[in-house]
């Protein structure tokens, strides 16, 4: 079984990614959050959130969208970070397309 395959990326509601924005991202604060994420181990346990938002750039409001935090468990960070980049803009592609 690969790794990718132990893990599943879910769109989450945006008070769900309070706690780690607030305790776990370095920043410490929340953001404009658009779309929100969660990647979930095979147990659905939570292991990292990724939020996408409006850029503070009012030129690019209307037509783009910015990766805003990204925070995961410590425990295989990279292998987490590239499933949630990757699942997380396919289906935000398909929230943009509806």
């Amino acid at each position: 079984m690969s790794v990718k395959s132990k893990y599943s990326v879910e769109s989450i509601q945006k008070h769900e990614t309070y706690d780690w924005l607030l305790f776990k991202h370095y920043a410490k604060r929340l953001t404009n959050i658009k779309y929100s994420f969660g990647l979930f181990d095979e147990k659905k346990y939570l292991s990292g959130i990724c939020t996408f938002g409006i850029p503070a750039v009012s030129q690019w409001a209307d037509n783009y969208l910015e990766l805003n935090r990204l925070c995961v468990n410590v425990l295989v960070f990279l292998i987490q970070i590239k499933i949630i980049m990757d699942i997380s803009i396919k289906l935000q592609i398909g929230y943009i397309q509806d």
